[in-house]
């Protein structure tokens, strides 16, 4: 790895920079806010009339390169797209990356710079060191943006054929706006920014494993005479990768149901669907409501027919689910006897038996009153 830059400002001063002031601006080294040691680097610009910058040399890059810095935003001066380090090409006239702090819409950004303006990075944390990494890819002319080892983004450079030779702070001398922050621990080399890992787990859920299950219930349209019922189920695997993988299970269940049963139908439709299983936090609970009602009529003088009603309902409701009816209808007819019509008598026996040589008893032959009065 090539190192093309390197400052901590650790001596306490600025020596070998070049700076520039204007109005209430100032830049010096301070030991109020240090990275890694003792000092680092302040910039003061309290307003939009202030100025102050800073500029170094360096061995002239050609290709790709990687830029690191420290910042520490003080709020006590609201940054007005303050420019606050920038690689530069003296020969050309143009910086390679270019990084800004800005407020706006509530919050602090950092910003960076393309041929064609300033756009979003992210938002940066105020009050604390923030840790900023730009990967320039020369191929693409793309800048790739880490902020605390977290990435944000690849964006445009401001020139993608700049070679940079020169470390700017600060606000440029054509410049003038507001800011206040701290610098620390610059570092200009050719790393390479870090390696996407993505690994794809394709594996069985173990009793150890942890599941989340989430049932859904949809309606669909009514069942016509082909119609038939579909299930689907869906496995979705999120894994987090790290040194000790740990997998999140998500299990969708779907279950369409067909609308009522009204009175009218023609044609019965039944469709159940049992579940079984442990209910979790997502699942909803189901209600059982069973009516049975038996209907049973006198013969009156008039009467033709002995009637047997029975009806049974049987459904289960949740909180999307339409009752379902199942009617039977069982109808028992006797006829009434007519001037023709004639009745056997019939002879109930009761009898008892004793085993081995007991004797045997006959008894107890009773006619049904409505046969005595016939057998007359």
């Amino acid at each position: 790895m090539t190192t093309y830059f390197s400052e901590d400002f650790e001596s306490c001063n600025l020596a070998g920079w070049t700076t520039g002031t204007a109005g209430s601006g100032s830049i010096t080294c301070s030991s109020a806010r240090a990275h890694g040691g003792s000092y680092s680097c302040r910039m003061y610009s309290p307003t939009a009339s202030d100025k102050a910058f800073a500029y170094k040399d360096m061995t002239e890059i050609t290709g790709d390169y990687h830029l690191r810095f420290y910042i520490w935003v003080d709020t006590s001066v609201t940054p007005d797209e303050c420019h606050a380090i920038g690689l530069y090409d003296v020969s050309l006239g143009k910086y390679g990356v270019r990084c800004y702090i800005d407020y706006h819409d509530g919050d602090y950004y950092l910003r960076n710079e393309t041929s064609t303006g300033v756009v979003d990075v992210c938002v940066i944390q105020t009050e604390q060191w923030v840790k900023v990494d730009a990967y320039f890819d020369d191929a693409s002319g793309k800048v790739k943006y880490y902020v605390d080892d977290t990435y944000k983004g690849e964006f445009d450079a401001a020139s993608a054929t700049a070679d940079p030779d020169r470390v700017y702070i600060g606000d440029v001398s054509d410049k003038v706006m507001a800011a206040y922050y701290y610098l620390d621990d610059i570092l200009v080399d050719d790393q390479s920014p870090p390696a996407a890992y993505t690994k794809e787990l394709t594996e069985t859920l173990s009793l150890s494993d942890v599941t989340v299950k989430a049932p859904s219930i949809m309606r669909a349209e009514t069942l016509g005479l082909i119609d038939s019922l579909a299930k689907g189920v869906f496995k979705s695997f999120i894994e987090s990768l790290s040194l000790s993988d740990a997998v999140t299970a998500l299990r969708v269940k779907i279950k369409e149901l067909v609308e009522t049963i009204g009175l009218s139908d023609v044609v019965v439709k039944f469709a159940s669907i049992v579940r079984s299983e442990t209910i979790a936090v997502a699942d909803v609970l189901e209600k059982v409501k069973t009516m049975y009602r038996e209907f049973v009529e006198t013969i009156g003088l008039s009467d033709r027919i002995n009637k047997l009603i029975s009806i049974v309902r049987s459904e289960t409701l949740s909180l999307t689910d339409i009752l379902e009816k199942r009617f039977v209808i069982l109808k028992i007819l006797t006829e009434t006897l007519g001037l023709s019509d004639t009745l056997a008598r019939i002879r109930i026996k009761k009898t008892l038996a004793r085993i081995k040589g007991v004797t045997r008893i006959l008894s107890a032959i009773r006619e049904k009153p409505a046969e005595r009065e016939l057998g007359r």
